[in-house]
């Protein structure tokens, strides 16, 4: 008995990196680059345990960004040096201010959903929903943006989905595909995992003109990832995009097999007079099944079809 795949998916397209023009230091880095690499040098220092804001202006300072004026907290830096309260867009190398009581939170943010603060110790980390939903705005230090800010939602945004997914006696598939709103990416990388075994159950690189591929699968959870790579941007701030979904089997339905044995035969047409004849009831996917020429009832002219068709066999 053949079969047939549904495929249930939500998509979440999130977005990709791209480096803006910078200003380059002696040593080759950017202010960016050097502020975010001092406080990363700094993880596991128990010395800024309720000093967020001095661990946040010494980053800053080591990129030779000074403020002109102090500020003895991080609400007090919230009020001095904010530039937005959104979340989107923000770039890499600001500091993110949250609302966590009534001196506030600060962290520079280092991409990918990641921040690096002193918070008991120094420690890189995703950001939480505890810290998202107190988040108030994001700036930079005494109000000076650094060289080489990154803001990640300016490259190609890639969007992917699974149109369809099937599965027959023999094999069994889905079609993944994706568009990309720009044209800076050289390749795009596809990886699909299992998400009910962890398992990465396909991988492999596309060229840029490439926006589909068809993927052997089997029933199961998938995550399919999309990622589109610019040769001349770091990969290490870009963003995966993904797509969950689950490919379900399910009975193949034949018009006119009402008793569902996968055969049509006298059986179902004496079912179907005995509907007409109000003697039993359909429910919903039986109904669909003996309306055997789709008007949207069932009546003489589907059992008069099932019969003609049962005396040609």
């Amino acid at each position: 008995m053949n079969k047939k795949i549904i495929a249930f998916m939500t998509a979440a397209a999130a977005m990709l990196s791209s480096v803006s023009a910078v200003q380059i230091s002696a040593d080759g880095s950017t202010q960016t680059e050097t502020l975010i690499s001092y406080g990363r040098s700094l993880i596991g220092s128990p010395d800024y345990n309720n000093y967020c804001q001095r661990f946040v202006r010494l980053c800053y300072e080591s990129a030779g960004l000074y403020a002109s004026k102090g500020a003895n907290s991080a609400i007090d830096a919230y009020n001095y040096w904010v530039v937005s309260d959104s979340r989107d867009n923000i770039p890499i190398g600001a500091c993110l201010y949250f609302n966590t009581s009534e001196y506030g939170h600060v962290a520079v943010y280092t991409g990918n959903n990641q921040m690096v603060h002193g918070v008991k110790i120094v420690r890189e980390e995703q950001i939480s929903d505890y810290y998202w939903d107190r988040f108030i705005g994001w700036g930079y230090q005494g109000g000076s943006e650094p060289s080489g800010i990154i803001y990640e939602n300016e490259n190609d945004t890639v969007y992917p989905s699974v149109p369809y997914a099937y599965t027959n006696a023999e094999n069994g598939g889905a079609d993944i595909s994706w568009y990309s709103d720009g044209d800076n990416t050289s390749h795009y990388d596809l990886s699909i995992y299992n998400t009910d075994t962890g398992e990465n159950v396909f991988s492999e690189a596309f060229s840029a003109d490439t926006y589909s591929a068809y993927v052997n699968l089997s029933e199961g959870n998938y995550c399919s990832v999309v990622k589109a790579v610019n040769d001349d941007y770091s990969d290490s701030i870009s963003y995966s995009n993904y797509c969950n979904f689950t490919v379900e089997a399910v009975q193949e339905q034949i018009a006119g097999d009402v008793n569902h044995n996968g055969t049509v035969d006298i059986a179902d047409l004496a079912m179907i007079g005995q509907y007409i004849s109000y003697n039993i009831e359909f429910d919903e996917d039986t109904f669909y099944i003996a309306d055997v020429n789709y008007d949207g009832e069932v009546n003489i002219l589907d059992f008069m079809t099932l019969k003609q068709y049962l005396v040609k066999l």
